[in-house]
């Protein structure tokens, strides 16, 4: 895989952003709890490119 280091590279931030969302929810601070969530969608935004612009190799033809 291609992009494997970025894309574990993206998960692991999306991870500590999932930590820092919670706790604002525990904090009950909603502005930073939407500029997290806009910052996890555009992650899941980049790694879903990574990805989709990877080559796909025999195995998964055969599932498709």
């Amino acid at each position: 895989m291609k992009y494997r280091e970025a894309i574990l590279k993206k998960l692991d931030g999306l991870e500590s952003n999932l930590s820092k969302l919670n706790l604002f929810l525990n904090r009950g601070d909603r502005e930073n709890c939407r500029e997290i969530t806009n910052s996890l969608k555009e992650q899941i935004e980049q790694i879903k490119g990574y990805v989709e612009s990877e080559n796909i190799d025999g195995r998964e033809l055969n599932k498709i």
